[in-house]
């Protein structure tokens, strides 16, 4: 997580700097350079209405001779000869109300208006629009820069000092290594169908270096053909949304509801024909390791549970196949194929959407798996057939369909089943005859497995075990305009997961379920009686009802990513609130807001929000979190913000019963448009989410992650967890900084 942070609403184009170029982006890199060193650098003045006609400009010192052509004369080569005047060339056309299309010849050379940052077709004409009366309309630009007519560029620089007080230094404030962060975005129209998209990034705090050590990394980018026929999108380490089917197959994952694309490679296909809106696309993880298979040990299928003394000194296996499975929890070698079609229609008056959905997850979570199949004609039970895997991948495949309903306007019924299903895939292995020997080591007897001949390869016969079998359902109804009219929305999601043995190491099939209910009330804005203020106000609940096996393993609780595969790899539902919660039978969060203009000419605002966590309906919450905000004009370029948290929790289970608080305070000055400074105090609320390159509202949760207490240790620590999160929160509380900022858009 990043430290540079500025308003939420604001889009910041961030670079990481930790990639090298990479398949679309070798592409996109050199395309967005070619034109952006081929184009034309000559200056210009846009065209302009006069009296006798619209008149055209092109200046160059060098250019021997010019001439416009254009629609308006059949693009003729010598038909309106440009004059000069100093380096000026320049022509006036009288031209009737409508659209039209240009170029400038420059001694035979076909070259768009510099100066004219509209452009038209798959050639990239400038174009120009007049209106009755023979002045110009104005049209949208596609480009900003006289560099090239088709380009527009637009990025943020941002310098960040942060000064913390270090305690080891006898509570002196030190300087931390000031950062500098510089995005730059091409977007590029190739033509009126395909447009590139490229993101570049100068950081030296992404790559660890000082300022004179940076360098321009491409960071993300996509290529786009989009005509009436069809949208085709090949991007690199770039959002593609969320899929609209209610639970959401793709997209929408972890505690900050990420879009799917990000840190992937792929291509996306949309087209509608027959009234069907249809997507398919398919995508490769491109981060580096993590794809190291466990080494394969045949010892361990040798364990109390899987054998029995078959004579004074000897032993055998109790049943007849015994099955080990180790694995990586990673899915950096993960490719996916995805698949969604929706058909939209009215019938009796009413509108409805019916929609499938497909997905298909391949080679993550790299393993190695062990199989001994005993011989039935052996007695002893000790001799049999020996299968090694040691290149095993995970493969899942999700499926479902969904309905939407709207009965009146403003008042939406959704529903949707999805059945998925998790399993062991390889197309490789060894084969080999091996007995379980035994060896007697004081009074007990020690197992291990001997191979008998060479291993054998078993060939192209596929592997398919099944790891986990799920099913989710959901029904939702949302009311726009409701009783007081008040947005009201309810829904109940169901989710079932099977677990085989091998997925938990458990002795037997885990069967884990949960049910949520979700609600939301959300009155129209109001002008309270007794002051007359406008005030917006809200609360939401969810209420997560689990039913865990008892011999469910601590790392298969639903918000855990490790074995629900509902959520991507590393974006977990452990968010601070749900902390005190693990390992429950029942959460319940509430969360109410309300929100005051204090002052409409100062633009002053104050907003409250909480976040209530606790087990069910009749027992006090475990977390208590409180958010105020306020937020005032101090001048006309000034402006004042207060942050506050306060968090109490309760929880007798971690033995955490302490109070916690902090603040941010930030003065910024706008002296002109695009440019911001401001000066801070505290550990600031909004920062960037790394993986969508946009600020939000996480910084605290970042700060408390990096000091410890985050998702992974909750999954593997949980006996320390209240020390963690007491150490955490007393760090953000006593943390003291100060940081100065500035930021330029462009």
């Amino acid at each position: 997580m990043k430290t540079p942070q500025r308003h939420p609403s604001d889009r910041r184009i961030h670079g990481a700097g930790r990639w090298p170029l990479r398949r679309w982006g070798d592409l996109l890199m050199a395309a967005g350079m070619g034109i952006l060193l081929g184009a034309s650098m000559a200056s210009a003045a846009p065209p302009d209405a006069t009296e006798e006609g619209i008149r055209f400009t092109y200046v160059d010192a060098t250019a021997r001779q010019v001439y416009l052509a254009g629609s308006f004369n059949d693009w003729s080569t010598t038909a309106a000869q440009m004059t000069r005047a100093g380096d000026t060339w320049s022509v006036t056309v009288a031209l009737e109300a409508g659209e039209y299309e240009y170029k400038f010849i420059v001694d035979g050379q076909w070259i768009g208006d510099p100066d004219n940052p509209v452009t038209v077709g798959d050639y990239g004409n400038s174009a120009v629009t007049v209106a009755a009366g023979g002045t110009l309309q104005q049209m949208r630009a596609t480009s900003n820069t006289a560099l090239s007519p088709k380009m527009w560029i637009s990025g943020r620089a941002i310098g960040l000092y942060i000064s913390e007080k270090m305690e080891s230094r006898e509570g002196r404030y030190e300087l931390q290594r000031p950062s500098l962060d510089v995005d730059i975005d091409f977007q590029i129209r190739i033509n009126e169908d395909l447009q590139a998209h490229i993101l570049t990034n100068i950081s030296n705090e992404a790559e660890n270096v000082e300022f004179y050590e940076t360098r321009l990394n491409f960071d993300r980018g996509s290529l786009t053909l989009d005509n009436p026929t069809i949208n085709v999108k090949a991007w690199d380490n770039e959002a593609i949304g969320t899929w609209d089917d209610p639970l959401h197959l793709v997209g929408d994952v972890g505690i900050y509801h990420h879009q799917y694309g990000y840190e992937t490679v792929g291509a996306r296909i949309r087209k509608q024909f027959y009234g069907v809106e249809g997507e398919v696309f398919y995508s490769d993880d491109f981060a580096t390791g993590g794809s190291e298979h466990p080494s394969i040990d045949a010892d361990l299928i040798v364990t109390p549970e899987n054998t029995l003394i078959t004579g004074e000194d000897s032993l055998g296996f109790s049943r007849g196949r015994i099955l080990h499975y180790m694995w990586n929890n990673t899915d950096n070698a993960m490719d996916v194929l995805g698949l969604r079609l929706k058909r939209p229609f009215d019938f009796r008056g009413r509108h409805w959407r019916v929609g499938v959905s497909y997905r298909l997850n391949r080679g993550f979570n790299s393993g190695a798996l062990t199989i001994f199949e005993v011989d039935p004609a052996d007695t002893t039970r000790s001799r049999g057939k020996l299968y090694e895997y040691g290149s095993s991948f995970e493969r899942m495949q999700a499926y479902g369909g969904d309905l939407l309903f709207e009965p009146a306007e403003g008042f939406t019924i959704t529903a949707e089943y999805l059945y998925g299903r998790v399993a062991i895939e390889s197309f490789s292995g060894t084969i080999t005859d091996a007995e379980l020997t035994s060896t007697s080591v004081g009074d007990s007897l020690i197992g291990s497995i001997t191979r008998l001949t060479d291993g054998e390869e078993i060939g192209e016969i596929s592997l398919d075990l099944e790891l986990d079998c799920s099913r989710r359902a959901w029904l939702g109804l949302d009311w726009e305009r409701g009783l007081l009219g008040a947005r009201w929305s309810a829904s109940w999601e169901y989710q079932k997961h099977d677990l085989d043995p091998l997925a938990t190491k458990a002795d037997v099939t885990i069967e884990n379920r949960a049910s949520i209910w979700r609600g939301e009330f959300r009155p129209r804005a109001f002008h309270c009686p007794l002051s007359g203020r406008r005030m917006e106000a809200g609360v939401s609940l969810e209420y997560h009802d689990f039913d865990y096996d008892e011999n469910a393993p601590w790392d298969t609780q639903f918000w855990f990513d490790t074995r629900n595969f509902w959520l991507e790899n590393g974006e977990h539902e452990v968010s601070f609130e749900r902390m005190t919660l693990l390992g429950g039978r029942d959460a319940l969060l509430w969360r109410p807001e309300v929100s005051v203009v204090l002052n409409e000419r100062r633009d002053a605002d104050f907003r409250y929000r909480a976040t209530l966590g606790g087990e069910g309906f009749d027992r006090k919450p475990k977390y208590f979190e409180s958010i105020f905000q306020l937020g005032t004009d101090v001048g006309t370029e000034w402006r004042l913000s207060i942050d506050t948290r306060l968090a109490r929790y309760d929880d007798p289970v971690l033995d955490l019963h302490d109070t916690f608080r902090c603040s941010f305070v930030e003065l910024a000055y706008a002296p002109a448009e695009g440019v911001e400074l401001s000066l801070g105090y505290g550990v600031a609320p909004y920062v960037i989410d790394d993986p969508v390159n946009e600020y939000a509202y996480v910084g605290r949760d970042a700060f408390l992650f990096a000091e410890g207490a985050h998702a992974g240790l909750t999954e593997t620590n949980f006996r320390n967890l209240g020390r963690l999160i007491q150490r955490a929160e007393q760090a953000l509380e006593e943390e003291r900084r100060i940081q100065l900022q500035a930021v330029l858009r462009f």
